[in-house]
């Protein structure tokens, strides 16, 4: 009986081999589709961001167009993509955006924006669930997350010299 016997090692190095490719098959999946939704978490926060920054900008610059504190103009996302605050791919396939601003209350009858509500429409509800998780969003419905942060506007040397009737600076 010959001690060696040929092909032994190629046969453990095979097995070896196809037990780590089975390994890979039943774990890839699962942790691609964890890491898919990292990535999309992180991608949405920054396009939130984005768009909160953009809309800063955007009334900023609608301040010093019209010299009025209340919108002329509606405050939308097309309004943010033709001025090129904000790319266009930002409304990708998994998710939608549309903003709108809340005007401040008070006694006077034309009111200035003072918060900017962020709404990101996401189709599959498996994705929004996941991402509501990873986001905390300020409230959520069936097909949407709502986001809601403040205009950054320092108006307070402003509003000494303004029509309150029309809310535009004299």
């Amino acid at each position: 009986m010959k001690i060696f016997q040929r092909g032994a090692s190629t046969l453990d190095l095979l097995i070896a081999f196809g037990f780590s490719i089975a390994l890979c098959l039943f774990l890839l999946p699962p942790m691609y589709l964890s890491l898919d939704r990292v990535v999309k978490a992180q991608s949405l926060r920054n396009s939130v961001a984005q768009v909160t920054q953009a809309s800063n900008i955007w009334y900023g610059k609608e301040l010093m167009r019209t010299r009025c504190l209340t919108l002329q103009h509606p405050l939308t996302i097309n309004a943010l993509i033709n001025d090129a605050l904000v790319d266009r791919q930002l409304q990708t396939l998994d998710w939608t955006f549309s903003v709108k601003t809340i005007d401040s209350t008070g006694a006077f009858p034309r009111q200035r924006p003072t918060r900017i509500v962020i709404t990101v429409t996401i189709p599959d509800e498996s994705l929004r669930i996941a991402m509501q998780q990873a986001l905390s969003p300020l409230a959520a419905t069936n097909s949407a997350l709502i986001f809601d942060v403040s205009i950054q506007a320092d108006i307070v040397n402003t509003l000494a010299i303004m029509d309150r009737s029309t809310g535009c600076i004299q």
